[in-house]
C-alpha cells in the first residue's frame, strides 16, 4: 500500500468576476497527496469516492495543472507539452501477427492495384 492519494479536477477553476471562464474547458488541476494508512478504512467505510479529511493528509507531494490536450506542468514545470514533445514514431515490426490488418484480403487486393475487387471485398467485410 503507497498511501498516495490523487485529487483531480476537470473543467475551468471558476468564473471571473466578469462571468467568464478563466480557463478552457479542457483544464485539468489537483494535487498529490500522501495519506495515512488509516485514510483506507476510512474509504472502505465512506464509499469509494471520498476525499481524504485533512487529518488523513500527511503531506502534499505534488501540484498539477494543464489542459490535457496541450500540456502539463507539475509544481510549476512542464512535464509534457504536445506542441513541442512529439509522440514516438510507430515503428512497423516486421513479422507482424496473422491477425495484423495488413493481411486483410481487400488491402491485399489494393496493393495489387485491383481497385473494384478491393472495395467490394472491403464492403463484404
Amino acid at each position: 500500500m503507497n498511501c498516495l492519494f490523487a485529487e483531480i479536477y476537470f473543467g475551468p477553476k471558476k468564473n471571473s468576476y466578469f462571468g467568464k471562464n478563466e480557463q478552457p474547458y479542457d483544464y485539468l488541476y489537483g494535487r498529490i497527496v500522501k495519506v495515512t494508512p488509516a485514510y483506507h478504512a476510512y474509504k472502505l467505510q465512506h464509499g469509494k469516492r471520498a476525499w481524504p479529511e485533512k487529518e488523513h493528509i500527511v503531506e502534499e507531494l505534488s501540484k498539477f495543472e494543464g489542459v490535457w490536450t496541450e500540456q502539463i506542468s507539475f509544481d510549476g514545470n512542464k512535464y509534457f507539452d504536445f506542441r513541442t514533445d512529439l509522440p514516438a514514431p510507430v515503428i512497423d515490426d516486421p513479422h507482424p501477427l496473422r491477425s495484423h490488418s495488413s493481411y486483410r484480403k481487400d488491402i491485399q487486393m489494393l496493393k495489387d492495384g485491383r481497385l473494384e475487387e478491393s472495395q467490394t471485398e472491403k464492403e463484404r467485410i
